[in-house]
């Protein structure tokens, strides 16, 4: 029976490798993901705020990746006995291609943020061991990672880059009858110089994530263990949405300038 099970198991791992290795990174899919104990989750840049099972290890939240997607960044927190980050897609699984730290940088999140000083992630724990149970989702090949031994540290921060830019879409150009859209000026805030009630000017209690900046529509803040981080700039054209918690190229909660 042991036999039969490892036949099984090698040709679930021969079967998902091959894939791999013919497979377009650069294409839609969905990536299955969890963490020991406390998962955030950023896809180029921007915070995944629907996850359902972010405190559940032993359940994958499953997120779709456009063909363009280029960093998936984790942010993840034990309990200070057993840390550990899974997932999978069709072309990637967590490994040592993945980059680690356990100190927090500004902008860490983002596609542009230099991770060349970081570690390669170690590779804990198979699939499986750690729970002693396969997380349904998530392939057999993905192996658990952290940053060093799985008891060395409470929180880690995580890099996945895959550099899928996607093609580059031609913009429209104006008929007769449509004049050329103003300018948005880049300070521009909302309707009557506001952001809005839903900006903040300190962490407090706050659980760390994303929010709206009360400096402007086109930055947002960042609040980590109850430290503010401000005046993080979206991508140009684009605007602090508050309720979806990224930026956009129309904003619900930041209007833009009249």
């Amino acid at each position: 029976m042991k036999a039969v099970f490892c036949l099984v198991a090698f040709l679930q791992l021969s079967c998902y490798y091959q894939r791999m290795v013919n497979a377009d990174p650069c294409i839609e899919q969905t990536l299955a993901i969890t963490a020991d104990n406390k998962l955030v989750l950023y896809i180029d840049g921007d915070q995944v705020t629907d996850l359902q099972h972010a405190n559940a290890f032993n359940h994958a939240d499953f997120v779709p990746l456009s063909a363009s997607t280029r960093v998936i960044a984790v942010n993840a927190q034990s309990n200070g006995k057993h840390g550990g980050i899974l997932a999978s897609s069709i072309t990637f699984v967590t490994d040592a291609s993945w980059k680690c730290t356990n100190q927090f940088y500004d902008g860490w999140q983002t596609t542009d943020f230099n991770d060349s000083g970081w570690a390669a992630c170690d590779e804990v724990a198979a699939h499986g061991v750690k729970p002693p149970q396969q997380v349904d989702g998530i392939e057999p090949a993905a192996l658990w990672i952290w940053l060093g031994p799985q008891s060395s540290g409470n929180e880690v921060f995580a890099r996945k880059r895959l550099d899928c830019d996607g093609p580059t879409p031609t913009p429209a150009a104006p008929t007769p009858t449509q004049a050329p859209p103003d300018p948005v000026p880049q300070s521009c805030r909302g309707a009557s110089g506001e952001t809005g009630q839903s900006c903040i000017t300190s962490c407090g209690d706050r659980v760390n994530g994303d929010y709206q900046s009360c400096k402007g529509c086109q930055v947002y803040a960042a609040c980590h263990n109850g430290i503010l981080h401000d005046n993080r700039p979206c991508a140009s054209g684009r605007y602090w949405d508050d309720v979806v918690k990224r930026c956009e190229e129309k904003s619900a909660t930041c209007q833009e300038c009249k």
